[in-house]
Parts: C-alpha cells; structure tokens; sequence
C-alpha cells in the first residue's frame, strides 16, 4: 500500500510541476502579448487549482501513511533515516499547504479583477509562487 501511494504522490507532483509550468507560461504569453483573458484561461487556472488541492490531499494521505509505518514499524530509528523517507517531514506538508493556499489566493484575486493584463500577472505571480515551493521539495 505504500508504495502505491508513494507513487501516486510522486506522479500528482510531476503533474501538478507540469501544469504549472503551463499556467506561468500562459499567463505571461497572455500578459505581454495583451491578449484578452478568455474562458479558456479561467478554465486553465481552475484547473491547476482543483490538481493542486488533490495533490496536497494525496500529500497528506501519503504522511499519514508514513507515520502510521512508522509507529508500527520495529525499528523506528532507522526507518526514519533512510534516504527515500526524506520527504516525510512536516515541513514539506506545510510548504505543499502554503503552495496551495499561494495558488487558491492568486486563483481568488484574479476573478475580482476586470482588466484582462491584471489578471495575468497575479495568475503568474501567484501561481509562479506555488510552482517554486512545489519545485523546492522534489
């Protein structure tokens, strides 16, 4: 069961990586081409939104997991120390969690927005914010 979820939560990650990617490219196309913010664009950033708030849910299923081992386990010294359970600590649940909340935050403030270039840059700077503390932690 483990390593299904280790490899669920590795791939959500990868997924996630890319989409941002997509998005910050997007937006700053978008932003320095003056285009017009479509219902395609809204549809891209509610997108890499709702695969983000999965990704920390799957984040947070594969931590629980993980200390759910780890009380279990006979050797709980090492099975900390091991290289491949490096990502296992809090912090990394908590930068998944400020990515999302950076991400949902500039996804929140760029609806208010009327101005189709405004919109852009707060997609690419919020959305550019989550994507480097989500690339921090691989």
């Amino acid at each position: 069961m483990y390593s299904i979820i280790e490899n669920i939560f590795s791939l959500s990650r990868n997924f996630v990586l890319i989409i941002l990617i997509f998005i910050c490219i997007n937006s700053l196309i978008g932003y320095l081409s003056k285009k017009k913010f479509s219902a395609l664009n809204l549809r891209y950033n509610t997108f890499g939104l709702v695969i983000s708030v999965i990704q920390l849910i799957i984040g947070i299923m594969f931590y629980c997991t993980i200390n759910w081992l780890n009380e279990y386990s006979h050797d709980n010294l090492n099975f900390i120390k091991k290289s491949d359970y490096k990502l296992l600590t809090i912090s990394d649940l908590l930068i998944n969690l400020t990515s999302v909340f950076l991400i949902f935050m500039g996804w929140s403030i760029h609806i208010r927005q009327f101005n189709s270039r405004k919109k852009f840059i707060r997609i690419l700077i919020f959305y550019g914010l989550g994507f480097i503390l989500l690339i921090r932690t691989v």
